[in-house]
């Protein structure tokens, strides 16, 4: 992504010292928004990014809208004159840089809002009461379930931290189009290295995951049976999902065409009445997400049950702070972000190769 000062308002600041506290003001705001706008549109939007623009509702992003997420969850001068129109700041960067930023791993976490909370883990819970539902005649008791079995995994939080320079001479001649390059640079690492960890969860899954195609004679037909497959294993675990549930495709861009194909062998489809395919498609897939975090060499798709047992946490968006260097005549600037991530369940997870 690329970010954008409002140079005028700097320029306008007078002396160095007046223009610092202004780039101080505008870049606390900017590095709000890309948390800001992906909690407005929500996770579900956020797995296709190629149409995002068909998905965001751009009227509904106005100022009142953007005051009472940044009131609820994030801390940045909100009545600051000099960061201009706050609707149309939003609706620029949704349009221009939410495309440049990889967020498809959203749609595949259930979040857990950590933000403020007094611990620095939270839990995946797997209780099992042994539920049984059983017939119960007219005047009998109900039986009381009281074997419980409690497991759980303890997700700790993870801070990631980097800083950079921003030197004097850069406000001091207006060259702010070097303190942009800069940020841009510092904002986009970020936010591809939280994207590489999210995604390495399910990429550095070993052969536990791996669904044996070898007895399916076309990748359609693969992609039902690991979809039924993880349906039973999947259930009596009380966790939603099932066949009308719906699942996710995790899938490198090289291969999000054939992926695509797949998807459009359909009952009434041409694949299918040319018997191009065996069957149709009779596996629920409700998102595609492709990145370049998942390797080439992964000649296959990951297929998820999302959410469920598989959780991620944000304790702090990426804020920032900063201070002087006297020795260099610079402006050090401070990042940093805390979340983590975990599978809780494996059998939410499959990677099916191509055939």
């Amino acid at each position: 992504m690329r970010i954008r000062l409002n140079h005028q308002a700097l320029k306008d600041a007078g002396d160095s010292k007046a223009k610092l506290k202004v780039l101080k003001a505008q870049v606390g705001f900017i590095l709000t928004m890309g948390e800001v706008s992906k909690a407005m549109m929500g996770q579900h939007r956020l797995s296709n990014i190629k149409s995002l623009n068909a998905h965001v509702a751009v009227e509904s992003l106005n100022e009142s809208t953007v005051k009472s997420f940044l009131a609820q969850k994030f801390n940045v001068p909100t009545d600051n004159p000099k960061l201009v129109n706050y609707t149309n700041q939003y609706v620029q960067f949704i349009h221009e840089n939410m495309l440049e930023l990889d967020f498809g791993y959203e749609a595949l976490f259930k979040h857990v809002d950590m933000v403020g909370s007094m611990q620095d883990y939270f839990e995946i819970n797997s209780a099992k009461m042994k539920a049984a539902w059983n017939v119960r005649a007219p005047g009998e008791k109900t039986q009381l379930r009281t074997a419980v079995t409690e497991d759980s995994l303890q997700v700790k939080m993870l801070e990631l931290s980097d800083g950079i320079q921003l030197l004097d001479r850069w406000l001091e001649y207006n060259q702010f189009y070097k303190i942009e390059e800069a940020l841009s640079e510092f904002y986009n690492t970020y936010y591809q290295k939280k994207a590489e960890f999210h995604y390495g969860l399910f990429t550095n899954l070993g052969a536990e995951v791996d669904f044996d195609v070898s007895g399916h004679a076309d990748d359609v037909i693969a992609l039902n049976a690991a979809s039924g497959a993880m349906d039973r294993s999947l259930e009596g675990k009380g966790l939603p999902g099932g066949v009308n549930a719906g699942k996710s495709i995790l899938v490198a861009p090289e291969y999000q065409g054939k992926v695509g194909k797949m998807l459009s062998a359909t009952l009434d489809s041409e694949l299918v009445k040319q018997g191009t395919v065996v069957e149709p498609l009779t596996a629920r897939i409700n998102q595609v997400v492709s990145s370049t975090k998942v390797p080439k060499s992964k000649n296959g798709y990951y297929l998820i049950q999302h959410g469920g047992r598989i959780q991620k946490a944000d304790w702090k968006p990426l804020t920032t702070e900063s201070g002087r260097d006297i020795l260099v005549s610079a402006e050090q600037l401070v990042g940093v972000g805390q979340y983590n991530c975990a599978v809780g369940d494996t059998d939410q997870v499959l990677f099916v190769p191509f055939k």
